[in-house]
């Protein structure tokens, strides 16, 4: 498993992220013994060993059961946490998004009690709050970290103009920015080839580079866009259906050609980006997860990554 810095700290992780949105089964009372807690600790234990260290959460996933599992998990795994990166998000209540000072430090509270840890490396915020107040989420990250409750802040699914905007007002660095992004989810890609093309409105986004350029790593959610990717059946009337036709043949011959899996390809195409692009892949299946860790030893000429771009955009060539 290739390793990377995280953001603009100085801290080396894995290239790829366990996401754990999937690892409590909604039927789970809390038995850290059952089948199906075991199940979902062979494919933590299975990440553990194909040399991931990073582990992504969110306070809603399963409403809490996802993080009070992995807390069985590490609490049955003596001296681990020293061992592992683990991130988690909050700002999402009931109905609303909330990153109110009060509503970040409960959440970070009852996150840390979850997971049965003392401290929490990186805390992001989930999706944007239109009634944010910058000084109160400042405020609430000066007050965590001073704490040691928190080392490090991000966001997810913020654009350069909101990141610009807490960059201005906090005192802590944002570090990362977690993001939809696929071979067929290409949008902040998009933006740098398409905004000035003469058959395109497309204003241009800067979220991507200003990310690269302020050291703020980016995060890719849904890499393979709940299995479509690598080989689950897409029905006709889904959206993307046109998308992944054009780009399932291609993925897999570039997979036959390399000896590697499908999973291999289309996380690797994001691994070959020089922004250091972290995949997060959810499942917890222990053969896909390896799967998709045979990434790290794939290598795109030029030729192969744009031939995977242009089929991604469902054959829309490049301007």
């Amino acid at each position: 498993m290739k390793r990377q810095r995280f953001g603009s700290t100085n801290e080396e992780v894995s290239s790829m992220v366990q996401g754990c949105l999937r690892i409590a089964p909604r039927d789970w009372g809390g038995d850290p013994n059952s089948d199906s807690v075991k199940s979902a600790f062979e494919g933590l234990d299975t990440a553990l060993e194909c040399g991931i260290d990073v582990f992504d959460h969110a306070d809603i996933y399963g409403g809490g059961r996802c993080e009070e599992l992995f807390g069985h998990w590490l609490a049955a795994h003596r001296n681990l946490r020293e061992k592992i990166f683990i991130q988690t998000k909050c700002g999402v209540g009931p109905g609303v998004y909330d990153f109110s000072g009060r509503h970040i430090q409960s959440s970070v509270d009852a996150s840390l009690k979850r997971l049965q840890i003392e401290q929490i490396d990186c805390i992001l915020l989930h999706r944007p709050d239109v009634l944010m107040q910058v000084q109160e989420v400042g405020n609430a990250f000066d007050q965590l970290h001073a704490a040691g409750k928190v080392r490090y802040f991000g966001v997810s699914n913020h654009h350069a103009g909101l990141l610009e905007l807490l960059r201005a007002g906090l005192s802590q660095p944002i570090v990362a920015n977690q993001v939809e992004l696929s071979l067929i989810h290409t949008g902040i890609l998009d933006a740098g080839p398409d905004w000035n093309a003469r058959d395109t409105q497309m204003p241009p986004d800067p979220t991507f580079s200003y990310c690269h350029q302020h050291h703020i790593t980016i995060q890719a959610w849904s890499p393979v866009v709940g299995g479509l990717l690598t080989g689950r059946a897409c029905p006709a009337d889904n959206p993307r259906a046109e998308q992944v036709a054009v780009a399932w043949p291609v993925i897999q011959e570039l997979a036959k050609e390399k000896e590697v899996s499908v999973e291999a390809v289309v996380i690797g195409w994001l691994l070959h980006h020089p922004a250091q692009i972290q995949p997060i892949f959810g499942t917890v299946n222990p053969d896909r997860i390896r799967a998709s860790c045979q990434a790290a030893d794939v290598s795109f000429s030029r030729e192969q990554w744009y031939r995977l771009y242009v089929a991604g955009r469902g054959g829309r060539s490049m301007p």
